[in-house]
């Protein structure tokens, strides 16, 4: 849980750049947990990744959600955006990087940003938040 001074700012925000500055706010969280950022906003054929990341030897494939908490219906969990069509979408975005990329292991994890009012961010982390399989 992070505190901020900026939570007006978050409201007068649109959807898109909510979600930018969502993308902001975990990558800076991954690197604080050590994660090394290799690409933000990767773009192939089959979609986009928000962030790539490398932990040791495997890369990281990591959605993020964002939500403001007045937003939010209960429960005000961000993660659960992430249904089975985004897994596969992301399953076959996975595909696209192990083709162009120089890795043998992949994991996929969500980083889910809430911000409540008073500019309040918790940050959530779930790592291996589906397989290969979703």
């Amino acid at each position: 849980m992070v505190l901020c001074s900026k939570s007006q700012r978050y409201k007068d925000m649109s959807p898109h750049d909510l979600g930018v500055e969502g993308e902001k706010i975990a990558a800076n969280f991954l690197k604080s947990r050590g994660l090394e950022i290799l690409k933000r906003n990767w773009v192939c054929p089959c979609g986009e990744a928000d962030i790539i990341a490398r932990e040791g030897d495997v890369h990281v494939l990591v959605e993020v959600k964002t939500r403001l908490m007045d937003q939010i219906c209960t429960p005000p969990y961000p993660e659960l955006a992430v249904n089975s069509a985004k897994r596969r979408k992301y399953q076959d975005i996975a595909r696209c990087y192990l083709a162009n990329a120089d890795a043998d292991s992949i994991r996929f994890d969500i980083v889910a940003i809430t911000i409540s009012d008073g500019g309040i961010v918790h940050v959530r982390h779930i790592v291996s938040a589906f397989g290969s399989d979703a």
